[in-house]
């Protein structure tokens, strides 16, 4: 099934974004070590002023936009992928801004919680760990979710007024964190918009 064709329940539109993110994919608690460790790795900053967030990246992330049907309308999402040079792993960052008409309907803790949904739901997954998280004032959650192909993919879903971002890092099951898994998922900033 097509699932781009489909009219989705703004709610799971959540759920949506954070499986989007994992398919396409040492925090010692200081900004200072995150940004060295970065630069030892051959990390470089990525900003993205349209999208107000910055993140530290392997690669140059490729960009696209998917649009997602839903009961209030079309959703773009913006997708942005860093692949490690071995081509191993993927970082992804994708946001999507929701309209006022499901932010009335709709809590911030509901469209976070329902980012899992759909990760649930999925029989080749398993979602191992999903608890709230936080960016300062701007309320999250952060799950890890195992899938049948030998993938492990641990990410935050934040939303900052009406957008919701997503920040994951999938990488083989075997090598579930680097190191660099961290450092991705701690080095994102969502920027004055």
């Amino acid at each position: 099934m097509d699932r781009t064709k489909d009219r989705r329940n703004p709610l799971t539109c959540a759920a949506v974004l954070v499986a989007l993110t994992a398919l396409v994919a040492l925090n010692p608690g200081c900004a200072w070590f995150n940004q060295m460790a970065a630069k030892s790795a051959g990390w470089t900053k990525f900003v993205s002023t349209d999208g107000g967030f910055s993140v530290q990246v392997p690669t140059e992330p490729n960009a696209q936009t998917r649009t997602v049907p839903t009961d209030v309308g079309h959703l773009a999402m913006k997708i942005y992928v860093s692949e490690d040079p071995a081509g191993a792993s993927a970082y992804a960052v994708v946001y999507t801004d929701y309209p006022r008409a499901l932010m009335a309907k709709a809590t911030p803790q509901q469209i976070l919680d329902g980012s899992a949904d759909e990760a649930k739901a999925n029989p080749n997954q398993e979602v191992k760990e999903f608890r709230e998280s936080w960016m300062g004032n701007v309320p999250g959650r952060s799950m890890e979710i195992h899938d049948k192909r030998g993938f492990v993919t641990h990410s935050r879903v934040y939303l900052a007024g009406s957008r919701l971002y997503s920040v994951a890092a999938t990488v083989p099951a075997d090598r579930p964190n680097s190191g660099h898994v961290d450092m991705f998922l701690d080095s994102f900033q969502i920027l004055d918009r």
